[in-house]
């Protein structure tokens, strides 16, 4: 975890998923990717900074945890 500024404010930089079993990683990975498939057919999910976006931000968290 590690504190950064942005801006005028301070944030915390931390793994999201680090008290998630390796399994659990995997679970929630999976889901991601199922529910991003099936959402990138939705015009109003895939605008830039929306809910695809935001999933394959997560996506790529997970990955570099695994």
């Amino acid at each position: 975890m590690k504190l950064f500024k942005k801006g005028e404010t301070y944030s915390w930089d931390f793994n999201k998923f680090y008290f998630f079993t390796e399994s659990e990683k995997c679970s929630i990975l999976n889901a991601l990717k199922e529910q991003v498939e099936i959402f990138s057919k939705v015009e109003d999910f895939n605008v830039k900074g929306g809910m695809c976006d935001m999933d394959r931000n997560l996506i790529k968290e997970l990955e570099q945890c695994l």
